[in-house]
């Protein structure tokens, strides 16, 4: 899953513009939300090193040399290990955005950073570029969240995002190190995702008064059961847990970019002042009233 041109296209406005910075000469991160991704089967070289990618929401199709092709579809955690010389070959699902992060580390320092044993299970000489996927946990996704969430243009924004980014990195590594060698998991048939896509869809147009679960199921032709399991399996939370960190993500925007006091926000998204306060300190670990400009 190269990805790597990607953030630099000059194409239409995205919901959130894809970034990308170098934050030392072996390290980079990079994210963001492609709202359209490129249609057709692409080709790039990989990076000579080590690559941790978060798909957060979209689907993609990736091969790397003398291996199967993957599925990979958000929440989903993927590592691509190479020593250089080799290229993949991906196919996005241009019907869906594809929202991510990215933590790229030279072959160089790949070494020093993970030590032998969670060296030996990245880099075997000669065996060509791995593919390692497992089903992103709360937690990473929730790391990739706040990297996505922080406005770049405060001062402290690339520490902020770097560190967070390492430290994505280094949980990815414990995960992967638990169970070595497992392929991606397999996708649910395409007509029930597309089912799933148009709950999201909604939530997200009515923030401050989602539907419930059974009106939200009878709206998208699934039963409860069906869209609360595939809910999960597809996003990797609740419907109801997704609207309340989507509903922290566009309060956040809302105050640190000084379009809304504390209080508009809260009414905004669907909380009471009193509420919100209470709720934003438990998602970000901080108070909203320190993110103004």
């Amino acid at each position: 899953m190269p990805l790597d041109h990607y953030p630099a296209l000059g194409s239409a406005p995205d919901p959130a513009p894809a970034w990308s910075f170098a934050t030392a000469a072996s390290l980079a991160v990079s994210g963001g939300t492609l709202a359209r991704p490129p249609a057709g089967r692409t080709e790039e070289a990989l990076h000579q090193g080590l690559k941790f990618v978060l798909v957060l929401e979209g689907a993609l199709d990736c091969a790397l040399p003398g291996r199967p092709q993957a599925r990979i579809g958000g929440p989903t955690l993927c590592v691509i290990a190479d020593e250089g010389g080799h290229t993949a070959s991906q196919a996005f699902d241009a019907a869906h955005p594809l929202r991510y992060v990215m933590v790229t580390i030279d072959a160089a320092a790949a070494g020093p950073l993970l030590g032998t044993e969670a060296g030996e299970v990245a880099w075997r000489h000669g065996d060509g570029p791995r593919l390692l996927c497992r089903p992103a946990p709360r937690v990473l996704a929730g790391l990739a969240r706040q990297m996505l969430a922080c406005p770049r243009h405060r001062p402290g924004a690339r520490l902020y995002i770097t560190g967070k980014g390492l430290e994505l990195a280094g949980l990815a590594t414990d995960l992967l190190m638990a169970a070595p060698g497992r392929t991606a998991p397999t996708p649910l048939p395409a007509a029930e995702v597309e089912r799933l896509h148009a709950a999201r869809d909604l939530l997200l147009a009515s923030l401050a008064d989602p539907p419930d679960l059974a009106h939200l199921a009878r709206a998208v032709g699934l039963n409860m059961r069906k869209l609360a399991q595939g809910f999960r399996a597809h996003f990797g939370t609740t419907p109801a847990t997704f609207v309340q960190r989507q509903r922290m993500e566009a309060a956040y925007h809302l105050i640190a970019s000084g379009g809304a006091t504390v209080a508009q926000a809260a009414w905004q998204v669907g909380y009471s002042p009193a509420a919100f306060a209470t709720a934003f300190r438990r998602h970000f670990g901080v108070a909203p009233s320190s993110l103004r400009p």
